[in-house]
């Protein structure tokens, strides 16, 4: 009978390498996404947000302070019903910066077109078969995230100068009109 391997050490992945092996099959880091995975990555991101916001669990439970004080007993359960589905919800899915990384690490052979939920738990059961350490995806995933912020703010500059850029012309053009 094969004994199970055990690891007493998690493995890291080397960045500047851009390439990890898990459970036998190298896995790539891109930064390109395609556009279906683009529309996966959004809503990870969503999720991301909204898994990890603390002062929703705060606010929520002023609401439910606040409904009981007004004896609003059904507004109150429905706000209970859905934090206890949140709750559980954590605890069945995967990490979701483990599938915000899948969407980024391929392997060769992969199509970059397409991602399902099946692919991506294999990636993740890859991972953790291989004993990949959670903070090499985290710094991964906040990688990302920096790029994302950055790619946005680069987008929202550009944009100011352009309405910038017409208001003038714009106000160019009233003075030109009204002399």
């Amino acid at each position: 009978m094969e004994e199970e391997k055990k690891v007493t050490k998690l493995k890291t992945i080397d960045f500047a390498t851009g390439v990890f092996t898990a459970n036998f099959k190298d896995y790539f880091i891109e930064s390109e996404l395609s556009i279906e995975r683009a529309v996966w990555k959004e809503h990870f991101m969503l999720e991301l947000e909204t898994g990890v916001a603390v002062g929703k669990q705060t606010q929520d439970w002023e609401k439910a302070w606040n409904l009981c004080n007004e004896m609003k007993f059904g507004d109150l359960a429905v706000l209970c019903h859905e934090n206890r589905q949140a709750f559980v919800k954590l605890f069945e899915n995967k990490p979701t910066i483990l599938k915000l990384c899948a969407l980024f690490c391929n392997t060769a052979d992969e199509d970059r077109r397409t991602v399902t939920h099946t692919l991506i738990d294999q990636k993740i059961s890859d991972w953790a078969e291989e004993g990949i350490s959670y903070q090499s995806f985290f710094a991964l995933a906040l990688s990302i995230l920096k790029e994302e912020v950055s790619n946005s703010a680069k987008a929202t500059e550009a944009i100011l100068a352009k309405i910038k850029e017409f208001n003038q012309n714009t106000a160019l053009f009233h003075t030109q009109t009204l002399s």
